[in-house]
This record gives C-alpha cells, structure tokens and sequence, in this order.
C-alpha cells in the first residue's frame, strides 16, 4: 500500500521548485542584463567607428544560450560594421539572419537590414539583387528614419535602378529624392550629425558609361556628385575621403568611355570611321565638361581640405583633358592635297593608302560653347 505524502512533504517540495524557480530567473536576468551590457559597448563602439571592436566582441554576445530579445539587433550592428570595413557578403548573411529571426514587416531593425543588404548587394555588382532588397525596405519604409525614408531611399533606388540601365525609374526616384532632402534641409542643417546621409544619397557603387548609354548614365551621375560634393567639404567627416574616392572613380570610368568609342566596322572607309569616332567623342566631351563645371557650384564651405584639394585637381585635369578633345581638328578638316589623295577623299572616302599620316594645316582653336548659360536661357524661356 502507498503511503499518502504528508503535508510537510508537499510543502518542502513547493518551496523547492518555488526556489529552483526563483534561482532560474535570476540566472536568466543575469544573463539578459549581460547581453543588453555587451550590445551597448556594441553600439558605443559602433558609433566611434571602431568596427573591428565591434566584430571582436561577436562570439562573446552569441555564446551559450540563444539570444531571442536582442538577437537581431546585435546582427544588425554587426552586419553594418562588415559593410564599412568591406565585407559585404558576411554583412549580408548578419542582415539575412536578422531579417530571418524578426518575422514582423514593421521592425525598424528588419527595414533597416533591408537597406543596408541592398547597398552590399550594389559593391558585389548584383545589380538585380540590390534593387529587390531597396523595394523591400520601401515596403518597410514607415519603420525608418525621417531622412532615410523620404531621401535616401529614394536616392539609392535612383542609383540602383542607373545600374540597371532603367534610366527612367532613375530619374524618378532622383527627383522624389532631390525635392525631399530639399524639404528637410529646411529643418536639418547640413553638418557632421547628418554627413552619413548624405554621403549614401550621392553614393551609386561603379556606374558603367560607354558610347551608347553615355548621356542618361551621365545625368544619372549627375544627381549623385552633387550630394558627393558636399561630403567632401565635411572636413571632420569620416565620409570625405570616400566621397572623394567616390567621385575620382565615376570621372575615370566617365573619361575611359570617352577615349575607348569604337570605330565603325568597315575598315576600308577609314575617314568615315574616324569622323564618326570623332564627333561622337566631341559630344561625350562636351557632355563630361558640363558635369564637371556643374560640381563645382556645391562647395558649401570656403575651407580648404586635402580632399577638396584632391577632388579639385581631377576636376580640372579632366576639364583641361575633355576641352582638347574637344577642340580637336576634325579628320577630313585642314588636310593638305597630298594627304586627302593617299587617304582616297577625292574618291567618296575609299582609302588608297590606310598606312599613310595625315598631313594637316594650321588649325584655329574656337570657343566652347556656354552649356550652362544655355541651359539657364532655356528655364528662363519656360518659365
């Protein structure tokens, strides 16, 4: 027969578990107090800019029990600071893992981890993937930041869809993007407090310029070197020197576009060929000058930095560059008889000799032409 637990018994047990109980939770409250201690040296750290700090302290934050509550937040951060020191395949799998562990459409943590996974999505060149993960932090877009959601979202789909080669899209969100940050600009002034912002409106990862996509990738850049100028007069910001790097790679990629059109295919019409080639470099000139004369105008500071300095001698070393090209004698223009009867012009262009020089006459130079007073006249004429 089973004897009945007696009263005592029972009690003695109750207070046991109570107080197994009791010691569980305090455990668990030690641990959670830990790991909310360990994600603001994250953050802290994170905001010095010191990254590898930041990534040191990793194992430590996801060693032991698993994290649930602050799980997603410290992946973001983590994901964020292998996006700055340029590893952007892990930062993605730290945004996937945050995206994955926060199954609500309307955490800031799972808008922002959207965001910043389409920006490594654009260094990696996958220009598809960058565009979907910007449209799913749009959906999101009521979860971020003030300027984020109006500006620089709308701004880094610009940039992402000139990749693409969707010119139009571009230009739509590049405006939305242009009259937001306007608008804001009423109520944020421009300083340190905002230079990462800013550097993301202008920032648009290698855009590809060559002789059939030149004008619309141009005017795409367009909208981005203007936010990147600014950056660059940030003395104290850590974005200058990348706003700066920035620039100086889009005008290499701009000015190698222009010297590397192709000739036509026939090769027997040599003239033909080098006139076509010629003109259509003269107007990629002309096209890169306007740019280059456009950015100087968004110098918001008088002062003086290494990398205005910097910025400041490419801009006029390509305008000198892009200027002669320009100026360049056409091909068929000023060839003296000997020449014009050994390259065949006095039979529809046939070339009789292609090994032989053009001798040429003296050649005038003419002025460029004012591309902004033109384009002023013009919204003065529309108005």
């Amino acid at each position: 027969m089973v004897k009945p637990i007696s009263t005592v018994a029972v009690l003695v047990i109750s207070l046991s578990l109570v107080s197994c109980m009791r010691m569980n939770r305090r455990s668990e409250d030690s641990a959670e107090l830990s790991k909310r201690n360990t994600l603001k040296e994250m953050n802290a750290l994170f905001q010095k800019r010191d990254f590898e700090g930041v990534l040191s302290m990793e194992e430590s934050f996801f060693k032991g029990e698993e994290v649930v509550t602050h799980g997603p937040e410290a992946e973001l951060i983590l994901g964020r600071s292998y996006l700055e020191i340029g590893k952007c395949d892990s930062a993605i799998d730290k945004f996937d893992h945050a995206i994955i562990a926060l199954k609500s459409n309307h955490s800031p943590i799972v808008a922002e981890a959207f965001f910043f996974k389409g920006i490594c999505e654009e260094n990696l060149g996958n220009v598809s993937k960058s565009v979907a993960s910007f449209l799913d932090a749009k959906l999101r877009r009521n979860s971020l930041q003030e300027i984020i959601k109006r500006a620089v979202l709308p701004a880094r789909l610009a940039a992402a869809y000139a990749r693409a080669g969707n010119f139009a899209e571009s230009k739509k969100y590049r405006i939305i993007a242009d009259s937001e940050y306007a608008r804001l600009r009423k109520v944020v002034k421009v300083e340190k407090s905002n230079d990462e912002w800013l550097y993301w409106m202008g920032g648009m990862g290698p855009l590809e310029y060559h002789s059939s996509n030149f004008e619309p990738a141009a005017e795409a850049f367009r909208g981005s070197q203007a936010y990147l100028r600014q950056v660059v007069d940030l003395e104290s910001s850590p974005f200058a020197e990348r706003a700066a790097d920035d620039l100086i790679s889009q005008y290499q990629r701009i000015w190698a576009a222009i010297e590397s059109v192709p000739l036509d295919n026939n090769p027997e019409d040599k003239i033909l060929a080098l006139s076509r080639q010629q003109e259509r470099q003269k107007e990629m000139a002309e096209v890169f000058l306007d740019l280059l004369l456009d950015v100087e105008k968004y110098n918001i500071t008088d002062v003086t930095t290494p990398q205005t300095q910097r910025v400041s001698r490419v801009v006029s070393d390509y305008k000198e560059k892009a200027t002669r090209i320009y100026y360049n004698r056409p091909v068929y223009e000023g060839l003296t008889e000997q020449a014009k009867k050994r390259e065949g012009l006095k039979r529809d262009g046939r070339v009789v000799d292609p090994s032989g020089q053009l001798e040429t006459k003296p050649w005038l130079d003419r002025k460029l032409p004012d591309k902004k007073a033109e384009r002023d006249s013009k919204n003065k004429k529309d108005k």
